[in-house]
């Protein structure tokens, strides 16, 4: 499956020396979604085996298969390389070929509600008709004296709160915006590595606007 990481300088160096890189929660500016990691992870688990040696077990790669409708190398093109990605640190676009059985698509947007701790109705975040579900949850947590988006609650709660979270990896929007999570991302699967500003790579004096082959860059 063809797809696309952003990645900083730092973790595009680590994957050209060590070969590869793997999900690190000492390198993530997401440690409060750790709970999410570890759910997405244990269904992973599930879906694709476990963590091969030396991987996180709670804490996987993730990668865009496809982002608002569009390949991520089309999206850069159309919104003119995203200030909010590179000011958290997306220097450069990677794209790799992942092998079958790799990787484990997911709804992007259906995911938060994963972060977030939220209730997912049945049909989705996109349904036309949410509000009779929503309101039977929530109805069940004031039953239990619990908030329904705060903190955890009893047994009965959390199964109904998590009851349709694996429709994300069940119904990804591949028209839409769909990510991938692997256990591990190698060097030798990639096919286009591109600096997405002058200063994702050292010494570059003005912003560079062309491709190039992973070797190119040490």
């Amino acid at each position: 499956m063809r797809l696309f990481a952003y990645m900083d300088s730092d973790a595009y160096q680590a994957l050209l020396r060590n070969g590869r890189i793997i999900g690190s929660p000492e390198h993530s500016g997401f440690q409060d979604f750790a709970p999410a990691y570890g759910w997405l992870s244990d269904v992973m688990r599930g879906r694709i085996g476990q963590a091969p040696d030396g991987c996180h077990p709670g804490w996987p790669v993730f990668a865009w298969a496809i982002r608002n409708g569009l390949t991520p190398l089309a999206y850069d093109r159309e919104n003119e390389h995203p200030k909010s990605d590179e000011a958290n640190g997306a220097s450069f676009l990677v794209g790799f070929d992942a092998p079958d059985g790799s990787c484990l698509l997911s709804d992007f947007d259906d995911w938060h509600y994963v972060l977030n701790n939220w209730f997912l109705p049945s049909c989705g975040s996109a349904a036309e008709d949410l509000a009779g579900e929503v309101e039977a949850f929530e109805a069940l947590c004031e039953r239990r004296g619990c908030d329904p988006y705060r903190g955890e609650g009893p047994p009965e709660v959390e199964s109904a709160r998590r009851a349709n979270w694996e429709r994300i990896v069940d119904f990804p929007d591949v028209n839409g915006s769909a990510q991938a999570t692997l256990w591990e991302l190698k060097a030798e699967w990639v096919f286009l590595a591109k600096a997405r500003s002058y200063s994702a790579v050292k010494g570059m004096a003005k912003p560079l606007r062309t491709q190039f082959n992973c070797s190119q860059v040490a």
